[in-house]
Protein backbone atom coordinates (compact mmCIF):
# COMPACT_ATOMS: atom_id res chain seq x y z
CA UNK A 1 0.00 0.00 0.00
CA UNK A 2 1.52 3.09 -1.20
CA UNK A 3 1.38 6.20 1.38
CA UNK A 4 1.08 10.10 0.13
CA UNK A 5 2.32 12.81 1.40
CA UNK A 6 -1.29 14.52 2.40
CA UNK A 7 -2.68 17.60 1.63
CA UNK A 8 -2.38 20.48 3.85
CA UNK A 9 -5.58 20.80 4.78
CA UNK A 10 -7.66 23.93 5.19
CA UNK A 11 -11.10 24.85 7.22
CA UNK A 12 -13.88 25.75 4.44
CA UNK A 13 -14.53 29.19 4.40
CA UNK A 14 -11.11 29.86 6.23
CA UNK A 15 -9.34 31.29 2.93
CA UNK A 16 -7.91 34.66 3.88
CA UNK A 17 -9.37 37.56 2.33
CA UNK A 18 -7.81 40.49 -0.21
CA UNK A 19 -8.03 43.17 2.15
CA UNK A 20 -8.14 42.40 5.72
CA UNK A 21 -10.23 45.34 7.34
CA UNK A 22 -8.34 44.86 10.26
CA UNK A 23 -5.77 47.02 8.84
CA UNK A 24 -8.32 49.44 7.25
CA UNK A 25 -7.11 52.23 9.86
CA UNK A 26 -3.52 52.10 8.46
CA UNK A 27 -5.13 52.44 4.49
CA UNK A 28 -6.71 55.47 5.41
CA UNK A 29 -4.25 57.27 7.26
CA UNK A 30 -1.21 56.51 5.14
CA UNK A 31 -2.19 58.72 2.29
CA UNK A 32 -3.03 61.59 4.71
CA UNK A 33 -0.21 61.37 6.83
CA UNK A 34 2.18 61.73 3.42
CA UNK A 35 -0.25 64.34 2.17
CA UNK A 36 0.86 65.93 5.38
CA UNK A 37 4.42 65.26 5.10
CA UNK A 38 4.52 66.43 1.48
CA UNK A 39 3.47 69.56 2.62
CA UNK A 40 5.44 70.38 5.31
CA UNK A 41 8.32 69.69 3.72
CA UNK A 42 7.36 71.91 0.67
CA UNK A 43 6.51 74.79 3.09
CA UNK A 44 9.72 73.57 5.47
CA UNK A 45 11.61 77.13 5.45
CA UNK A 46 8.46 78.93 7.10
CA UNK A 47 7.46 76.88 9.11
CA UNK A 48 10.77 76.47 10.95
CA UNK A 49 10.70 79.88 11.57
CA UNK A 50 7.91 80.17 13.37
CA UNK A 51 9.27 77.29 15.37
CA UNK A 52 12.53 78.81 16.24
CA UNK A 53 10.78 82.14 17.42
CA UNK A 54 8.56 80.26 20.09
CA UNK A 55 11.66 78.26 20.98
CA UNK A 56 13.41 81.24 21.75
CA UNK A 57 10.69 82.78 23.73
CA UNK A 58 9.36 79.66 25.67
CA UNK A 59 12.25 77.53 25.79
CA UNK A 60 15.85 78.10 28.04
CA UNK A 61 18.48 76.01 26.31
CA UNK A 62 21.72 76.44 28.24
CA UNK A 63 24.81 76.17 25.59
CA UNK A 64 28.18 75.47 26.55
CA UNK A 65 29.77 78.68 27.21
CA UNK A 66 33.79 79.33 27.53
CA UNK A 67 34.57 79.66 31.33
CA UNK A 68 35.42 83.21 32.37
CA UNK A 69 38.98 83.14 34.57
CA UNK A 70 38.17 84.29 37.82
CA UNK A 71 40.27 87.80 38.71
CA UNK A 72 42.16 87.43 40.81
CA UNK A 73 42.13 89.31 44.34
CA UNK A 74 44.36 92.50 45.41
CA UNK A 75 47.25 91.88 47.68
CA UNK A 76 46.53 95.16 50.18
CA UNK A 77 50.59 94.68 50.80
CA UNK A 78 50.89 96.01 47.19
CA UNK A 79 49.31 98.95 48.01
CA UNK A 80 52.48 99.54 50.69
CA UNK A 81 54.75 97.89 47.83
CA UNK A 82 53.95 101.07 45.26
CA UNK A 83 53.86 103.54 47.62
CA UNK A 84 57.20 102.71 48.70
CA UNK A 85 58.41 102.84 45.71
CA UNK A 86 56.92 105.85 44.57
CA UNK A 87 54.34 104.46 42.32
CA UNK A 88 51.04 106.34 43.21
CA UNK A 89 49.26 105.63 39.84
CA UNK A 90 49.15 101.95 40.84
CA UNK A 91 49.06 102.31 44.01
CA UNK A 92 45.64 103.91 43.00
CA UNK A 93 44.69 101.44 40.76
CA UNK A 94 45.29 98.44 43.59
CA UNK A 95 43.27 100.21 45.90
CA UNK A 96 40.49 100.46 42.77
CA UNK A 97 40.30 96.72 42.81
CA UNK A 98 40.46 96.24 46.69
CA UNK A 99 37.35 98.15 46.97
CA UNK A 100 35.52 96.06 44.77
CA UNK A 101 36.28 93.59 46.86
CA UNK A 102 35.29 95.35 49.64
CA UNK A 103 32.13 97.48 48.70
CA UNK A 104 31.47 98.22 52.47
CA UNK A 105 34.14 100.18 53.51
CA UNK A 106 34.66 103.32 52.86
CA UNK A 107 38.45 104.10 53.99
CA UNK A 108 40.01 102.28 50.43
CA UNK A 109 38.62 104.72 48.01
CA UNK A 110 38.81 107.76 50.55
CA UNK A 111 42.53 106.85 50.16
CA UNK A 112 42.58 106.82 46.71
CA UNK A 113 41.06 109.89 45.74
CA UNK A 114 43.24 111.80 48.58
CA UNK A 115 46.17 110.18 46.72
CA UNK A 116 45.02 111.79 43.43
CA UNK A 117 44.20 115.19 44.54
CA UNK A 118 46.85 116.07 46.96
CA UNK A 119 49.57 115.83 44.73
CA UNK A 120 51.69 118.57 42.44
CA UNK A 121 49.10 117.74 39.71
CA UNK A 122 46.07 117.18 41.84
CA UNK A 123 44.08 119.70 40.47
CA UNK A 124 44.17 118.15 36.26
CA UNK A 125 41.17 117.30 35.19
CA UNK A 126 41.67 113.67 35.09
CA UNK A 127 42.69 113.45 38.47
CA UNK A 128 39.95 115.44 39.77
CA UNK A 129 36.93 113.18 38.01
CA UNK A 130 38.59 110.31 39.13
CA UNK A 131 39.16 111.09 42.45
CA UNK A 132 35.42 112.56 42.47
CA UNK A 133 34.86 108.45 41.67
CA UNK A 134 36.39 107.30 44.55
CA UNK A 135 34.81 109.85 46.87
CA UNK A 136 31.16 109.01 46.07
CA UNK A 137 32.27 104.93 46.25
CA UNK A 138 33.59 105.79 49.61
CA UNK A 139 30.08 107.90 50.25
CA UNK A 140 27.90 104.53 48.98
CA UNK A 141 30.19 102.67 50.61
CA UNK A 142 28.97 103.50 53.98
CA UNK A 143 27.42 106.65 54.43
CA UNK A 144 27.06 107.09 57.97
CA UNK A 145 31.40 107.14 57.86
CA UNK A 146 32.54 110.83 57.95
CA UNK A 147 35.25 109.08 55.11
CA UNK A 148 33.91 110.00 51.56
CA UNK A 149 32.12 113.35 52.38
CA UNK A 150 35.45 114.41 53.51
CA UNK A 151 37.27 113.24 50.41
CA UNK A 152 34.98 114.48 48.32
CA UNK A 153 34.93 118.09 50.15
CA UNK A 154 38.64 117.87 49.49
CA UNK A 155 38.03 116.92 45.56
CA UNK A 156 35.46 120.06 45.25
CA UNK A 157 37.80 122.50 47.45
CA UNK A 158 40.57 121.73 45.34
CA UNK A 159 38.69 121.79 41.94
CA UNK A 160 37.69 125.35 42.97
CA UNK A 161 34.49 124.74 43.99
CA UNK A 162 34.87 125.81 48.33
CA UNK A 163 31.09 126.54 48.12
CA UNK A 164 30.05 123.25 46.92
CA UNK A 165 32.88 121.70 49.11
CA UNK A 166 31.37 123.50 52.52
CA UNK A 167 28.31 121.24 52.56
CA UNK A 168 30.09 118.18 52.01
CA UNK A 169 32.50 119.11 54.83
CA UNK A 170 29.78 120.03 57.30
CA UNK A 171 28.11 116.25 56.59
CA UNK A 172 31.31 114.73 57.51
CA UNK A 173 31.55 116.83 60.91
CA UNK A 174 27.70 116.45 61.93
CA UNK A 175 28.73 112.44 61.73
CA UNK A 176 32.20 112.49 63.41
CA UNK A 177 33.12 116.02 65.01
CA UNK A 178 36.12 115.04 66.55
CA UNK A 179 37.82 114.35 63.30
CA UNK A 180 41.22 115.23 63.06
CA UNK A 181 40.72 115.39 58.91
CA UNK A 182 37.61 116.76 59.01
CA UNK A 183 38.36 119.82 61.31
CA UNK A 184 41.43 120.65 58.93
CA UNK A 185 39.72 120.32 55.76
CA UNK A 186 37.03 122.45 57.12
CA UNK A 187 38.82 124.74 58.17
CA UNK A 188 41.20 124.88 55.22
CA UNK A 189 37.70 125.54 52.96
CA UNK A 190 36.86 128.59 55.25
CA UNK A 191 40.05 130.05 54.14
CA UNK A 192 39.37 129.43 50.46
CA UNK A 193 36.21 131.48 51.24
CA UNK A 194 38.47 134.38 52.81
CA UNK A 195 37.21 133.37 56.36
CA UNK A 196 40.56 133.03 58.03
CA UNK A 197 39.67 133.57 61.67
CA UNK A 198 37.67 130.33 61.06
CA UNK A 199 39.89 128.66 59.28
CA UNK A 200 42.55 129.44 62.31
CA UNK A 201 40.34 128.27 64.90
CA UNK A 202 39.98 124.96 62.95
CA UNK A 203 43.14 124.15 61.68
CA UNK A 204 44.41 124.48 65.63
CA UNK A 205 41.66 121.98 66.59
CA UNK A 206 42.57 119.85 63.90
CA UNK A 207 46.02 119.42 65.19
CA UNK A 208 45.05 119.17 68.21
CA UNK A 209 42.57 116.31 67.59
CA UNK A 210 45.71 114.85 65.35
CA UNK A 211 47.95 114.83 68.14
CA UNK A 212 45.45 113.14 70.56
CA UNK A 213 44.13 110.44 67.84
CA UNK A 214 46.16 106.64 68.72
CA UNK A 215 47.71 106.27 66.77
CA UNK A 216 48.94 110.12 65.94
CA UNK A 217 46.93 110.90 62.74
CA UNK A 218 49.86 111.74 60.45
CA UNK A 219 47.65 112.57 57.25
CA UNK A 220 45.59 115.19 59.07
CA UNK A 221 48.93 116.64 60.70
CA UNK A 222 50.54 116.76 57.28
CA UNK A 223 47.66 118.44 55.68
CA UNK A 224 46.99 121.12 58.51
CA UNK A 225 50.37 122.15 58.81
CA UNK A 226 50.10 122.64 54.96
CA UNK A 227 46.95 125.12 55.84
CA UNK A 228 48.91 126.68 58.62
CA UNK A 229 51.60 127.41 56.11
CA UNK A 230 48.98 129.45 53.47
CA UNK A 231 47.34 131.08 56.23
CA UNK A 232 50.68 132.35 57.25
CA UNK A 233 51.73 133.22 53.51
CA UNK A 234 47.96 135.42 53.05
CA UNK A 235 49.09 136.77 56.04
CA UNK A 236 52.39 138.01 54.45
CA UNK A 237 54.31 135.77 57.04
CA UNK A 238 56.63 134.35 55.35
CA UNK A 239 59.17 132.90 57.62
CA UNK A 240 56.58 131.37 59.72
CA UNK A 241 54.84 129.34 56.27
CA UNK A 242 57.65 128.25 55.29
CA UNK A 243 58.37 126.92 59.77
CA UNK A 244 54.50 125.47 59.38
CA UNK A 245 55.53 123.93 55.33
CA UNK A 246 58.51 122.27 56.83
CA UNK A 247 56.56 120.56 59.50
CA UNK A 248 54.30 119.44 57.18
CA UNK A 249 57.03 117.47 54.95
CA UNK A 250 57.99 116.35 58.30
CA UNK A 251 54.93 114.26 59.17
CA UNK A 252 54.13 113.64 55.53
CA UNK A 253 57.57 111.38 55.59
CA UNK A 254 56.22 109.33 58.80
CA UNK A 255 53.65 107.37 56.81
CA UNK A 256 53.72 106.25 53.23
CA UNK A 257 50.35 106.78 52.59
CA UNK A 258 50.20 110.46 53.53
CA UNK A 259 50.44 112.50 50.10
CA UNK A 260 53.12 114.61 49.99
CA UNK A 261 53.93 116.07 46.29
CA UNK A 262 52.01 119.03 46.90
CA UNK A 263 53.94 120.04 49.87
CA UNK A 264 57.49 119.53 48.61
CA UNK A 265 56.31 121.39 45.49
CA UNK A 266 55.45 124.42 47.60
CA UNK A 267 58.88 124.00 49.18
CA UNK A 268 60.58 123.79 46.56
CA UNK A 269 58.92 126.84 44.47
CA UNK A 270 60.10 129.09 48.12
CA UNK A 271 63.60 127.90 48.08
CA UNK A 272 64.44 128.88 43.91
CA UNK A 273 62.71 131.92 44.75
CA UNK A 274 65.45 132.56 47.34
CA UNK A 275 68.77 131.45 45.40
CA UNK A 276 68.57 128.26 47.38
CA UNK A 277 68.80 125.71 44.39
CA UNK A 278 70.47 122.99 46.02
CA UNK A 279 67.69 123.02 48.69
CA UNK A 280 65.28 123.24 45.62
CA UNK A 281 66.86 120.59 43.52
CA UNK A 282 67.14 118.26 47.16
CA UNK A 283 63.34 119.19 48.09
CA UNK A 284 61.73 118.63 44.64
CA UNK A 285 64.03 114.98 44.38
CA UNK A 286 62.46 113.59 47.47
CA UNK A 287 59.41 114.54 46.65
CA UNK A 288 59.92 113.08 42.96
CA UNK A 289 61.16 109.44 45.10
CA UNK A 290 57.37 109.82 46.98
CA UNK A 291 55.22 109.97 43.84
CA UNK A 292 57.34 109.30 40.59
CA UNK A 293 54.50 109.87 38.73
CA UNK A 294 53.25 113.31 39.05
CA UNK A 295 54.52 115.15 35.69
CA UNK A 296 54.52 119.23 37.43
CA UNK A 297 57.38 117.69 40.14
CA UNK A 298 59.44 116.60 37.20
CA UNK A 299 58.57 120.03 35.72
CA UNK A 300 59.23 121.98 38.69
CA UNK A 301 62.83 120.09 38.87
CA UNK A 302 63.64 120.91 35.16
CA UNK A 303 62.83 124.56 36.00
CA UNK A 304 65.19 124.44 38.61
CA UNK A 305 68.16 123.50 36.60
CA UNK A 306 66.93 126.00 33.78
CA UNK A 307 67.16 128.57 36.25
CA UNK A 308 70.75 127.81 37.04
CA UNK A 309 71.84 127.36 33.60
CA UNK A 310 71.78 123.72 33.12
CA UNK A 311 69.35 123.44 30.23
CA UNK A 312 70.81 119.68 29.07
CA UNK A 313 69.49 118.46 33.10
CA UNK A 314 66.31 120.66 32.20
CA UNK A 315 65.74 118.62 29.15
CA UNK A 316 66.10 115.44 30.55
CA UNK A 317 62.97 115.99 33.65
CA UNK A 318 60.91 118.41 30.90
CA UNK A 319 60.83 115.48 28.71
CA UNK A 320 59.69 113.05 31.56
CA UNK A 321 57.10 115.38 32.18
CA UNK A 322 55.72 114.62 28.94
CA UNK A 323 56.34 111.31 29.18
CA UNK A 324 53.88 110.79 32.32
CA UNK A 325 51.63 113.27 30.78
CA UNK A 326 51.80 114.41 26.92
CA UNK A 327 49.07 117.05 27.34
CA UNK A 328 50.94 119.15 30.40
CA UNK A 329 51.42 122.33 28.58
CA UNK A 330 53.63 123.91 30.70
CA UNK A 331 56.01 120.97 29.76
CA UNK A 332 55.24 121.27 26.22
CA UNK A 333 56.29 125.37 26.63
CA UNK A 334 59.27 124.84 27.57
CA UNK A 335 60.64 121.71 25.41
CA UNK A 336 59.79 123.78 22.31
CA UNK A 337 61.78 126.41 23.67
CA UNK A 338 65.03 124.45 23.98
CA UNK A 339 64.39 123.05 20.42
CA UNK A 340 63.90 126.86 19.11
CA UNK A 341 67.42 127.11 20.77
CA UNK A 342 68.74 123.92 19.15
CA UNK A 343 67.18 125.40 15.51
CA UNK A 344 65.50 121.95 16.25
CA UNK A 345 62.43 124.04 13.62
CA UNK A 346 60.04 121.33 12.87
CA UNK A 347 60.08 120.27 16.87
CA UNK A 348 59.06 123.30 18.13
CA UNK A 349 56.20 123.55 15.51
CA UNK A 350 54.81 119.64 16.59
CA UNK A 351 55.27 120.37 20.03
CA UNK A 352 53.58 123.84 20.55
CA UNK A 353 51.13 123.17 18.38
CA UNK A 354 50.06 120.32 20.91
CA UNK A 355 49.92 123.24 23.36
CA UNK A 356 47.95 125.37 21.66
CA UNK A 357 45.08 122.47 20.97
CA UNK A 358 44.49 122.75 24.38
CA UNK A 359 42.85 125.64 24.27
CA UNK A 360 44.53 127.84 26.57
CA UNK A 361 44.61 131.00 24.20
CA UNK A 362 48.43 132.09 25.19
CA UNK A 363 49.97 134.45 22.90
CA UNK A 364 53.22 133.33 23.41
CA UNK A 365 52.03 130.07 22.24
CA UNK A 366 51.13 131.59 18.70
CA UNK A 367 54.26 133.55 18.65
CA UNK A 368 56.50 130.35 19.52
CA UNK A 369 54.60 128.63 16.58
CA UNK A 370 55.29 131.41 14.42
CA UNK A 371 59.57 131.14 15.47
CA UNK A 372 59.35 127.88 14.46
CA UNK A 373 57.76 128.22 11.06
CA UNK A 374 59.55 131.43 10.63
CA UNK A 375 63.06 129.10 11.02
CA UNK A 376 61.44 126.21 8.41
CA UNK A 377 61.21 129.42 5.83
CA UNK A 378 57.37 129.06 5.45
CA UNK A 379 56.40 132.55 6.56
CA UNK A 380 52.98 132.15 5.15
CA UNK A 381 51.97 129.74 8.10
CA UNK A 382 53.72 131.79 11.05
CA UNK A 383 51.86 134.80 10.05
CA UNK A 384 48.69 132.89 10.11
CA UNK A 385 49.85 131.44 13.70
CA UNK A 386 50.69 135.54 14.36
CA UNK A 387 47.27 136.84 13.06
CA UNK A 388 45.32 134.06 15.34
CA UNK A 389 47.51 134.79 18.11
CA UNK A 390 47.32 139.05 17.89
CA UNK A 391 43.33 138.58 18.88
CA UNK A 392 44.79 137.22 22.90
CA UNK A 393 47.08 139.83 23.53
CA UNK A 394 46.49 141.87 26.18
CA UNK A 395 45.97 145.63 25.17
CA UNK A 396 48.48 146.55 27.76
CA UNK A 397 51.56 144.33 27.24
CA UNK A 398 53.95 146.45 24.97
CA UNK A 399 56.69 144.04 25.20
CA UNK A 400 53.85 140.88 23.09
CA UNK A 401 53.07 143.92 20.60
CA UNK A 402 56.33 144.54 19.73
CA UNK A 403 57.40 140.77 19.39
CA UNK A 404 54.42 140.22 17.03
CA UNK A 405 55.68 143.23 15.32
CA UNK A 406 58.63 142.04 14.94
CA UNK A 407 58.34 138.48 13.70
CA UNK A 408 55.16 139.93 11.37
CA UNK A 409 57.52 142.58 9.82
CA UNK A 410 60.40 139.70 9.28
CA UNK A 411 57.99 137.89 7.55
CA UNK A 412 57.19 140.53 4.86
CA UNK A 413 54.26 141.14 6.49
CA UNK A 414 54.03 144.34 8.40
CA UNK A 415 51.13 145.13 10.65
CA UNK A 416 50.83 148.60 12.14
CA UNK A 417 51.34 148.36 15.96
CA UNK A 418 51.56 151.32 17.70
CA UNK A 419 55.10 149.93 20.21
CA UNK A 420 58.70 149.95 19.75
CA UNK A 421 60.11 146.74 18.14
CA UNK A 422 61.53 144.34 20.89
CA UNK A 423 64.51 142.21 20.05
CA UNK A 424 64.01 138.16 19.02
CA UNK A 425 65.92 138.07 22.88
CA UNK A 426 62.99 139.42 24.64
CA UNK A 427 61.22 135.70 23.20
CA UNK A 428 61.58 133.21 26.13
CA UNK A 429 63.01 134.48 28.83
CA UNK A 430 64.35 132.89 31.92
CA UNK A 431 61.50 132.20 34.24
CA UNK A 432 61.50 131.99 37.74
CA UNK A 433 59.12 130.67 40.13
CA UNK A 434 57.28 131.52 43.43
CA UNK A 435 55.52 129.70 45.87
CA UNK A 436 52.38 128.35 43.99
CA UNK A 437 49.04 128.05 46.18
CA UNK A 438 47.72 125.00 45.64
CA UNK A 439 44.98 126.31 43.53
CA UNK A 440 46.13 126.87 39.89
Amino acid sequence: MQLRTPKRYTVKGSRRPLINLKWLWLYITAPILILIAVVIWDYRQPIGDVVGQWTSKNVNISLPTTPTPAPTPADPGEVAKALTTGRVDHAVDVLDNLSNTTPNLAKIPSLAAQLLVLRADGTSPDNITRATHFAQKAITAEPEASDGWISEAIVLDWGKQPKAALGYALRAKDLDSNDAMVLTVLGEIYHDLEKDDQATKLIDSGIAAAKAANPVDNAALAHAYYVKALLYDAANDNKSAVAAMLEAWKFAQSDITVPSSYITQWLGAYYLSQQQADKAVQMLSDGIKRDQDDPLLQWQLGMVYINTGDPNKARTYFETCRNLDPQEVKCLKRLAQLYYVEQNYQQVVETIQTAIEQNLHDPKDYEMSALGYRGLNQCDKAVDALTIGLQYIDPSDANMKADYADLLHSCGAPVAIDTPAATEASVAPTPTITPTPKKR
